[in-house]
């Protein structure tokens, strides 16, 4: 559900999928020799720039994890951690076409029966498709399929896919309403002490698990460095590296330039994340660039 992005030198190749900015499809501009000094270097700002993951025991409401390898993991260092934190999360679109309005959903839908086992990573789509009354129809595919049309909405618990129920409240519900709810059991949190093989996190996970993956988590450190960067009105260069990312990085109202050291070896992965490498709004002299490994 993620997109992976490498730089070349002087040239961001950004991922051909939607970046997803307010206001237009963009990428970022050309950048300056490799290595320029007056260039903020995101190693420099705490970005761990490594591929390194291992395995690891979660157990329910502890911030403790033992890893089989504490590898190059440090204190103050974001890493996300698989199987170990169920979590939702969603969105209620319309009434109207083509679904022009949307917020977060509330108490409008409920789900329940999620558990990890069917796949970290589920997104379940209901669409309303028929009144008076009520009915729906759903998707686990990102709607390149539908499992069922015309269900009858009965305000109680009504079986899905993979073991999951859904109940709608009682309103007014219409075509053109959709309801989008994202499934992980994925905990993104920030190291804060290492003791032989724990790793102590800022966040307890909410499950027991054996097996969950570590992995480094560059997002919150990339920021800092770009929106420091903005702030000094500097460049930022990105030495060779494999930074994953949990969510996109933002640029806003800026003129900015961001350089790769490598068009081979240095990668921006979200394949664990949520959203486009890169969100650019109000930048309006922009380049851009689209190939995707």
């Amino acid at each position: 559900m993620g997109t992976i992005a490498r730089f070349v030198t002087g040239l961001l190749f950004a991922s051909a999928l939607p970046i997803t900015p307010i206001g237009g499809f963009v990428a970022l501009p050309a950048a300056a020799a490799a290595g320029d000094p007056a260039s903020l270097n995101v190693a420099d700002c705490g970005a761990s720039g490594s591929e390194f993951g291992t395995t690891a025991t979660t157990a329910a409401d502890s911030n403790q994890i033992t890893v089989a390898n504490v590898g190059d993991f440090r204190v103050g260092q974001g890493v996300m951690v698989s199987r170990c934190n169920i979590r939702k999360s969603g969105t209620l679109h319309g009434p109207g076409e083509p679904y022009s309005t949307w917020r977060g959903l509330k108490d409008e839908v409920e789900f329940r029966g999620y558990d990890g086992t069917a796949g970290s990573w589920l997104v379940s789509l209901l669409e309303v498709d028929g009144a008076a009354p009520a009915s729906f129809r759903w998707s686990d595919d990102l709607a390149r399929t539908w499992e069922a049309n015309k269900v009858p909405i009965a305000f109680d618990w009504q079986p899905l896919s993979h073991g999951i129920e859904v109940r709608f409240a009682k309103q007014d519900w219409r075509p053109g309403n959709m309801v989008s709810c994202t499934m992980r059991d994925q905990l993104v949190a920030t190291v804060t002490g290492v003791e032989g093989n724990v790793l102590r996190l800022s966040q307890a996970a909410n499950r027991t698990a054996q097996g969950a993956v570590v992995r480094h988590n560059d997002q919150g450190a990339l920021q800092a460095a770009l929106d420091r960067a903005i702030k000094e009105e500097r460049n930022v260069y990105f030495p060779a590296g494999y930074y994953r990312l949990s969510g996109s990085l933002t640029v806003s109202d800026a003129a900015i330039t961001i350089e790769g050291q490598s068009g081979v070896d240095t990668v921006l992965d979200i394949s664990d994340g949520v959203g486009p490498c890169f969100a650019v709004r109000g930048c309006p002299d922009v380049t851009r660039s689209s190939r995707c490994s």
